[in-house]
């Protein structure tokens, strides 16, 4: 079995294949987690292949901001994440993208925010605020986000989409909901700056 990630013994014997390992590992998160494991795929499905070496080298720098903050060498932080040492080398050089298990992983286990690891700014690990997320809002703003996107026909790149999200979120928590007219705003202010 050549299983990146585990879960339980359970799942893990059950794996076969990178496909059935996606279904073990993201969609047992959207049960648990409402849409976190939605914004994952979605993640993948964005990044693909084009991922920038700079994207790269900047996630891979989080990992090891992470890994230092944990105390733990990389040989037991991808023991614990359920990647052999090898492939977690491989991520935190950048010489490859990062999929989402791994993210997911890192965001069950130690709580790490996930559109930091992606995009972030800060150079110290952020942690997600868990028992504030408000997960049906979270599924609402990237429905009304893309929804929108496909209306003006433009594509965000990974890091400028997840600041678009996290506004809108934002704007939502404060305002109780999002509307049409403020995503249409928020991405016309983004498209406007070149994002």
């Amino acid at each position: 079995m050549d299983a990146q990630f585990a879960g339980d013994t359970s799942q893990r014997r059950a794996c076969q294949s990178q496909a059935h390992l996606d279904e073990l590992v993201l969609f047992p998160c959207a049960r648990h987690h409402g849409s976190l494991g939605a914004l994952l795929r979605q993640y993948s499905a964005q990044m693909g292949s084009s991922t920038s070496p700079l994207d790269k080298d900047m996630i891979a720098r989080r990992l090891a901001a992470v890994r230092a903050e944990l105390g733990l060498s990389q040989a037991a932080l991808a023991e614990q994440v359920g990647l052999s040492k090898r492939s977690y080398i491989h991520y935190e050089r950048g010489e490859r993208e990062v999929p989402t298990g791994l993210v997911k992983a890192l965001y069950d286990l130690h709580g790490i925010d996930p559109v930091w690891l992606m995009s972030g700014t800060d150079e110290a690990p952020q942690r997600a605020r868990q028992a504030g997320i408000d997960f049906q809002l979270v599924d609402k703003v990237v429905a009304a986000l893309d929804r929108e996107l496909g209306k003006v026909g433009r594509k965000m790149r990974p890091e400028h989409r997840a600041r678009v999200m996290k506004a809108l979120y934002q704007m939502g928590v404060e305002q109780g909901r999002i509307s049409p007219e403020i995503v249409a705003d928020v991405v016309a202010v983004a498209v406007a700056r070149g994002r």
